[in-house]
């Protein structure tokens, strides 16, 4: 497996991850996006966020990992072509992208009734904190505390 910056290239893939029902369900907001609001969203986010592609090594496109940064907080979102879902890719590829940013502090909000995900970031040391009040949605809030070596610190 690959990782990767996104690039232009990928907003048709993104677009038809994004626009699969099963992501929909279990993502933040549930209804169907047009592609002209996710092309308008996939450049800002590719010029400002920690925007990661995940490929097989002969280019297959497996999914994206997100970390934007909101709210004072870094918000960590993954999403899977179905045929890479529950293999083990979701936890590689979020450990090597934390690997890759420096940030202290990252947040997983997770629909309660999201168990494969939950699971997901229990494994990886995410913490439950509290259950969001925005709009009655049912998020938890996990948080995982890293702390960054002296090296890190003095490069930023």
């Amino acid at each position: 497996m690959k990782i990767r910056k996104a690039e232009p290239r990928d907003i048709k893939n993104t677009y038809l991850l994004f626009a699969d029902q099963t992501i929909r369900l279990k993502s933040k907001k549930s209804a169907i996006i047009k592609f002209e609001d996710h092309e308008t969203w996939f450049n800002e986010r590719i010029l400002y966020d920690n925007f990661f592609i995940l490929e097989e090594e002969h280019g297959d496109f497996i999914g994206q990992i997100r970390i934007d940064k909101k709210n004072n907080e870094n918000i960590i979102s993954i999403g899977l072509v179905e045929h890479y879902r529950n293999k083990g890719y979701g936890f590689k590829s979020i450990k090597e992208c934390l690997q890759l940013i420096n940030e202290v502090e990252i947040v997983a909000y997770i629909k309660s009734s999201n168990v494969a995900s939950i699971r997901l970031f229990r494994k990886l040391n995410f913490v439950k904190t509290s259950v969001s009040e925005r709009g009655g949605d049912g998020l938890e809030r996990h948080v995982l505390f890293r702390k960054i070596s002296q090296k890190c610190k003095e490069s930023r």
